[in-house]
């Protein structure tokens, strides 16, 4: 009796481990079932671009084919490798040609508009210290400059801006605007 309860125990161990074998080995297949449909998504995309993207020809023809093929096999091997889903490769690509080509050739994926495009607003915080003040002054006898730096209506405030349009159209003329040839509102 003790030898059947051993092979009980053998045959529960093995179904066991057939059991883990499976769900890791479906685990697994799925992953890379996705890595092959993202390249395959990737392949296909770059095949429609190439044929049908009518300043492909002339960006390979000025002297940009090493540059494409490199970017191509940086976007491959981050799709192959998992680190990249579709959605940053195709952005990371569109943005290729967004940024050295034509403005107009994009992906509306929020990766591409909130990682990749940002990439070309500069940073001035470094560079300069900016702090708008209100103006509202005299030029010269025919131009009256009001500069708001917020339309907020907390600085200037409303009753500020209010304030220096009439002192615009009181200075000249009293109460009349007919001299006001120019206002310029900044």
């Amino acid at each position: 009796m003790r030898k059947d309860n051993r092979h009980v125990d053998a045959s529960l161990v093995s179904m066991i481990f057939v059991v883990l074998f499976v769900s890791n080995w479906q685990r697994c297949c799925a992953q890379i079932d996705s890595v092959i449909c993202n390249l395959q998504d990737f392949n296909y995309l770059t095949a429609y671009t190439e044929a049908n993207y009518a300043a492909y020809p002339s960006i390979i023809e000025h002297g940009h084919t090493a540059n494409y093929q490199k970017l191509k096999e940086n976007v491959k091997d981050s799709l192959m490798s998992g680190a990249w889903g579709i959605e940053q490769a195709v952005s990371e690509y569109a943005y290729w040609f967004s940024h050295y080509f034509d403005a107009h050739y994009y992906a509306d994926l929020p990766y591409f508009w909130h990682v990749c495009k940002r990439r070309d607003i500069p940073d001035y915080s470094h560079i300069m210290d900016y702090h708008p003040k209100p103006v509202s002054k005299k030029i010269d006898k025919t131009t009256w400059l009001i500069r708001v730096p917020s339309c907020a209506g907390e600085f200037p405030t409303n009753a500020w801006f209010a304030e220096s349009v009439m002192g615009a159209f009181v200075t000249f003329n009293g109460r009349s605007s007919s001299k006001i040839s120019r206002t310029i509102l900044l």
